[in-house]
């Protein structure tokens, strides 16, 4: 099932497991869902959609819309904060 994320999800994202053995870029992306991600929910300054599978959640993907600054492309439009 996908749904929407937000602060009433603040205990499953501090503990999701996404870090994988030999693979140290999961360590950071692991970081920033249980430890900022939760905080930018709550603060209205993210939206995050999550996959659970048999009631466990088991995938995140986060954005932030654009808050009128261009992104380094000099784009507009949704500024992608990280898609796991």
């Amino acid at each position: 099932m996908i749904g929407e994320l937000g602060p009433a999800h603040r205990a499953e994202l501090e503990t999701f497991p996404c870090a994988g053995f030999a693979q140290p870029w999961t360590n950071l992306a692991e970081e920033m869902i249980r430890e900022h991600l939760p905080e930018a929910l709550e603060l209205g300054i993210g939206q995050a959609l999550g996959y659970w599978s048999d009631d466990e959640l088991s995938g995140v993907a986060a954005w932030i819309e654009n808050d009128g600054r261009p992104d380094r492309d000099g784009d507009a439009a949704i500024r992608p904060a990280a898609v796991l």
